[in-house]
């Protein structure tokens, strides 16, 4: 799944479900179900997704295993989130960090803290969203973990892009940079790049925003990111906009 083989993936993750139910192995029957979950989300079949998770969920309710549950909760509000049911996400998400918490489960906890974060953004609720990425970042922090406290600091400069703060954004996405070309995360680093670009165009910096969004789009294309280097020149073609140069835009 994880290499875009998606028929070959299916093929196995049934083969594996064949034999766990044969096995009378009811933990990996769930597990199965879950993996298969996945595959129906990257597909955009978000109803089979959904009923994969809940008879996963369902296996793992009846067998007690808390941090399966959390991590079924976790994956329907994530769906949810993708449906645009910010609601049922929220609802999904508190739940999976509840059992997170109880379990002590740190690395979870920050992760369903930056989802929920998620939300409130996505639902322009930007004091909500900064306090949940901040506790994330937190955790994170404490962990040492590179790729989270990234992602977190990421977030925090699109929140605060969103509210306008622009040079605070900035600050938030510059640390972000500097984490992503530690762990040479060449993808983060492009839209991190992109993201500082369209704040430049923000503040009416057109020349610096063009710097930046030529650096990201040259990455995307480097790796073959084409929907989000289409993003960028989308980026690009308003940045030429408000330069008032219609032709380069279009």
């Amino acid at each position: 799944l994880l290499l875009g083989d998606k028929q070959s993936s299916l093929l196995y993750l049934d083969k594996g479900r064949a034999l766990a139910t044969k096995g009378s192995n009811r933990s990996l029957i769930a597990l199965g179900l879950y993996h298969k979950s996945e595959y129906y989300e990257q597909i955009n079949d978000f109803a089979a997704a959904m009923d994969c998770l809940n008879r996963s969920l369902a296996i793992y309710k009846d067998l007690d295993e808390e941090k399966q549950i959390a991590t079924c909760y976790y994956a329907l509000g994530l769906i949810y989130h993708n449906l645009a049911n910010y609601e049922k996400s929220l609802d999904y998400y508190f739940k999976a960090l509840k059992i997170r918490e109880s379990l002590s489960d740190l690395r979870g906890i920050s992760d369903t803290f930056r989802a929920i974060g998620n939300v409130y953004l996505r639902t322009a609720k930007l004091e909500k969203s900064n306090e949940y990425f901040n506790k994330s970042l937190a955790i994170d922090q404490t962990n040492d973990d590179k790729e989270g406290v990234m992602v977190s600091l990421l977030n925090l400069g699109v929140s605060y892009q969103k509210n306008r703060a622009f040079n605070v954004a900035i600050n938030y996405y510059n640390m972000a940079l500097v984490k992503a070309k530690e762990m040479k995360s060449k993808y983060v680093e492009a839209i991190l790049l992109g993201n500082i670009g369209s704040t430049m165009r923000d503040q009416a910096k057109y020349g610096e925003s063009l710097e930046y969004l030529f650096r990201a789009l040259e990455i995307k294309k480097d790796l073959k990111k084409w929907a989000s280097a289409a993003h960028t020149c989308n980026d690009i073609s308003e940045t030429y906009l408000g330069m008032n140069n219609p032709e380069k835009s279009k």
